[in-house]
């Protein structure tokens, strides 16, 4: 496997030396279509952007004397690499490929099935990170190479779209995908002009709030919210939210489960409302008045989904529920805490976010934060009244009534070892001040999901997807989970 850093290394080597600085000023120009040098400086930036004109330098841009930046670096072996080492940038040389790939399986910490759309061959990838982030079905754009004799994937973090192709939509790509495809022409897509819809056509704003309903009615999402909710966080969106954080929050009410022709016409529909509702950053005008004002405002409205290395939260609720199935309360309390702080940062939700907050509960409940567990259970009922499984664990720990392995955790969060007869007083639990409460991130991203009045309450979902916690997954040869060295059946288990 190449290892870690050796891209990072070659563009070490050229940034920092000074005879190559009118060859990386040329290649900026080059990649991002500019007019000259002076135009360098005004660049919009992103982290996309900027990973894929790396991907592009080191592999694709060429030098003046002809060779790529690759090609350049095993030449010169600055570095003094040895033999074995530079044998790993030759394989990467002779066998890299960057292309649009469908993910066709996935098998967790250790690789992937990949399908590549332009040699029409599938190729098993040696990978770990993605494993968590990626699932059948996504696209993405990345480079492959073969390095001792295994395939990987050796380019940037590309943009990944969680969407699940369709038989004529695979059909499409197979016969029209472009050949030799470059990051250059992945960025142009994402952050160039021609993610900019022309407004030469003028789009009636009633007929616009229609056609997004309607792709609402089709996709479900009607169920969560309207075209007129959207049009209210356009209204209001230097308070609320920005034109990415509606892609994200509307495909996260999806469970990303959309063919490409819906979601391609779900984004053209809620671009159709944002360009034609007024915002205040714009004086109370809309941006396609903007444009008809002045042409060369063009309003941007950025169509990246998610990125490969992003969704940190379902890493994070992984984590949490791991922490839980050890019965290992506290950290998957902590564990749940940054679940929230990464949808906060990501500006995203599912359709059941409420679920989180009962497992949340539970984990603060087994390491007896009363207060904690009593909000989440509260929150989780103010986003679905109709939840009917938070309803009966809002009554089950109001009585005191726990489940042995979580009554045994909160006995000895509490230093107490006995399990069986009593009942644990609410005086007796650990105090949480007002403070930490209202501090928690789960809190703060309630009060941030709830100001964009979206309609969780859809369903009852009798049967939940909480992970449930039977004693015996206790053994009774085990150490008892109250740490007190013995063995379970000698201790908490009688």
């Amino acid at each position: 496997m190449l290892p870690k850093g050796s891209i990072g290394k070659i563009l070490q080597y050229y940034s920092s030396s000074q005879r190559f600085e009118p060859e990386i000023e040329r290649a900026l120009i080059d990649f991002f279509n500019l007019n000259g040098p002076e135009e360098i400086e005004n660049i919009g930036w992103n982290e996309t952007a900027e990973g894929l004109f790396n991907e592009w330098f080191v592999y694709d841009f060429r030098l003046n004397s002809g060779l790529t930046v690759l090609q350049d670096y095993c030449e010169r072996n600055p570095y003094k690499l040895k033999e074995y080492e530079l044998t790993l940038y030759r394989d990467l040389l002779a066998t890299n490929h960057f292309g649009l790939f469908e993910v066709k399986e996935v098998w967790l910490n250790q690789g992937l099935k990949l399908y590549d759309f332009e040699t029409k061959k599938n190729y098993d990838i040696q990978e770990r990170a993605a494993t968590h982030e990626l699932k059948p079905g996504y696209l993405f754009h990345n480079r492959i190479a073969k390095i001792n004799g295994h395939w990987e994937m050796v380019g940037t973090n590309s943009p990944v779209w969680p969407v699940h192709l369709g038989k004529n939509i695979r059909q499409v790509l197979n016969k029209n995908n472009k050949k030799n495809l470059t990051p250059k022409d992945v960025n142009q897509e994402i952050n160039g002009q021609k993610n900019k819809k022309p407004m030469e056509v003028e789009i009636d704003p009633t007929q616009a709030l229609i056609r997004l309903q309607n792709s609402f009615e089709s996709t479900g999402l009607n169920k969560f919210i309207s075209a007129q909710t959207v049009s209210n966080w356009v209204l209001e969106k230097d308070s609320l939210i920005n034109p990415t954080e509606i892609i994200s929050l509307v495909f996260g009410l999806t469970d990303n489960k959309v063919e490409p022709a819906v979601a391609n016409d779900l984004i053209s529909a809620l671009q159709d409302v944002y360009n034609t509702t007024p915002q205040k950053a714009l004086g109370d005008k809309s941006p396609q008045e903007k444009f008809n004002e002045n042409p060369e405002h063009q309003p941007e409205f950025n169509t990246e989904i998610t990125r490969l290395g992003g969704e940190k939260w379902l890493k994070r609720l992984k984590k949490a529920h791991d922490y839980m199935n050890k019965h290992d309360y506290y950290k998957s309390a902590r564990a749940f805490e940054n679940t929230f702080t990464a949808l906060l940062e990501e500006k995203t939700t599912k359709p059941d976010i409420y679920r989180i907050y009962a497992n949340k509960a539970v984990a603060h409940f087994a390491c007896s934060e009363e207060g904690l567990g009593e909000k989440m259970i509260e929150l989780a009922l103010l986003l679905n009244p109709n939840y009917d499984f938070a309803q009966k664990l809002k009554k089950k720990y109001e009585n005191g009534d726990y489940d042995s392995p979580i009554g045994l955790a909160r006995r000895q969060a509490l230093g107490q070892k006995k399990i069986k007869g009593d009942k644990v007083s609410s005086k007796n639990l650990f105090h949480i001040p007002k403070r930490v409460i209202e501090n928690d991130p789960a809190v703060k991203y309630y009060k941030y999901i709830k100001q964009l009045n979206i309609n969780f309450a859809t369903e009852q979902l009798t049967t939940s997807k909480l992970t449930t916690f039977d004693q015996t997954k206790i053994g009774c040869n085990e150490p008892c989970p109250c740490g007190s060295g013995k063995k379970f059946k000698k201790c908490c288990e009688k």
